[in-house]
């Protein structure tokens, strides 16, 4: 069996306080989403040195019954479009 090399850059984003200002409670809804000054231009640079970003989140509010699962991915969609 050939032995495979994968060379992929990636870099892993927690949300909350990383890439949108971290609150006091929970985003609630999508007007709650407000995103970190300058973290799109940053987050470019990084897809143009050839980086795949993720991210990733533990959003307790929805097991909690705080918001929706759809509200939950209006959320995530709005980080997305920007």
């Amino acid at each position: 069996m050939e032995n495979i090399t994968f060379h992929k850059k990636a870099v892993f984003f927690d949300r909350d306080g990383v890439l949108n200002e971290k609150r006091e409670d929970y985003v609630k809804s999508v007007d709650e989403l407000t995103i970190i000054s300058g973290i799109e231009k940053r987050l470019s640079l990084l897809q143009q040195n050839g980086f795949e970003l993720f991210i990733i989140t533990n959003q307790s509010v929805i097991n909690r019954g705080i918001i929706s699962l759809d509200m939950e991915e209006k959320i995530n969609q709005k980080l997305l479009d920007i």
